[in-house]
């Protein structure tokens, strides 16, 4: 969205540089800096956010890819949070095969065993 809006990025860097760690930041920029936060991402720069294995300029990346990043983060997100709630945690899920389970969506038979 930033990219297709220039005027917005002088009023986004200001807003960002008088945020101080551990403060409620108030409006869009607050709310972008809250849900980088719940996925331990971090504003790294300008136009940097900076993922545990990657980072990404926010000015260049393609949006599938970013949409990609962004619903990987929360899935992983929601089963750290699962495995909080179960008794065994969620033992077994290290060799989930991520593009079966994925292909169970887009088909509306079961696989045949």
């Amino acid at each position: 969205m930033i990219s297709l809006l220039p005027d917005l990025r002088p009023l986004v860097l200001r807003v960002r540089a008088r945020h101080r760690p551990g403060a409620h930041a108030h409006g869009p920029v607050g709310l972008i800096m809250e849900a980088l936060h719940s996925l331990e991402w971090t504003w790294a720069s300008s136009w940097t956010v900076a993922t545990s294995d990657t980072s990404f300029d926010l000015l260049k990346v393609a949006t599938t890819e970013w949409a990609h990043a962004v619903r990987h983060a929360l899935r992983l997100r929601q089963w750290q949070s699962a495995s909080v709630r179960r008794p065994n945690g969620m033992s077994g899920i290290e060799g989930m095969d991520r593009t079966a389970s994925c292909a169970c969506w887009r088909t509306s038979r079961l696989p045949s065993s």
